[in-house]
């Protein structure tokens, strides 16, 4: 099996297990969840969208134009 599916699986089961360890938990002064899940659930399609044009994009523009883009976005031009 190749190294980067041992990669995948191993961040899949180590997030997998922070979520689980992570569900019962409870605010330490507050009677409330560790995870808030309305913030999760605002997230959520944002993320989506984000993940969705991300890949999209990558299939259109040539790698020297994302990584041009990629560099003024994080430089903040």
């Amino acid at each position: 099996m190749c190294l980067f599916v041992w990669c995948e699986v191993m961040i899949t089961g180590g997030a997998g297990a922070t979520v689980l360890y992570n569900l019962k938990k409870r605010h330490p002064t507050l009677d409330l969840p560790v995870i808030d899940y309305d913030l999760a659930l605002l997230f959520q399609p944002m993320l989506m969208l984000g993940i969705s044009l991300g890949v999209a994009f990558n299939l259109i523009f040539p790698d020297w134009m994302l990584t041009t883009l990629l560099i003024i976005f994080f430089t903040g031009n």
